[in-house]
């Protein structure tokens, strides 16, 4: 049986192939599902890529969405066995690392630098110039830091937003501080 012409594009990105956010969320709970009847762990990693508003305002859209391309295979370059990527937004990607045992945190946190140092050294030419981009990214654990995946991701999302406020090419890990630091900020 074949899928209805467009079924598949409400699903996936069109731009990078890689699954939509919609797609990506539903996914991540039934690997979160899996994961535990496994007594495995999941990572899940967003990032954000910083300096793609300035390359489609000063380039154009075309060099931006280049960009994104460009980025999205070296995900999926990098991306472990069994990783699910997705897009997320138009700067916002996921990746959730699955099946993880021993050292969860060490060696997830060691793969997100080494995707991050990768973004980094990409390089475009557009109109003559040399454009690269780059990246910050958040992570947290299934079960270490939550037990279901609207959890993980709000939580993911808070290291991110951490990062961001460091500066680019930031790595961050969830820590419960943040989520007190959210709820503060939230009753302001």
């Amino acid at each position: 049986m074949t899928r209805p012409r467009g079924e598949k594009d409400s699903f996936f990105d069109l731009l990078t192939g890689l699954p939509n956010r919609w797609r990506f969320e539903k996914r991540l709970q039934q690997i979160i599902l899996r994961a535990e009847a496994r007594e495995h762990g999941v990572g899940l990693v967003l990032m954000d890529l910083t300096g793609l508003k300035r390359i489609n305002s000063t380039l154009g859209h075309t060099a931006g969405d280049a960009m994104v391309r460009e980025v999205a295979e070296i995900i999926k370059a990098h991306a472990p066995p069994g990783a699910l990527m997705g897009r997320l937004d138009g700067d916002e990607f996921g990746i959730l690392l699955t099946d993880l045992g021993g050292e969860v945190v060490a060696t997830s946190m060691t793969w997100a630098e080494g995707l991050l140092t990768a973004i980094q050294a990409i390089e475009l030419t557009f109109e003559g110039r040399r454009v690269g981009i780059g990246a910050n990214m958040g992570i947290s654990f299934c079960p270490q830091d939550a037990d279901n995946g609207p959890e993980l991701f709000q939580q993911a999302y808070l290291a991110l937003q951490a990062a961001k406020k460091v500066g680019s090419n930031t790595l961050r890990r969830f820590v419960p501080i943040m989520q007190t630091a959210a709820w503060d900020d939230f009753e302001i």
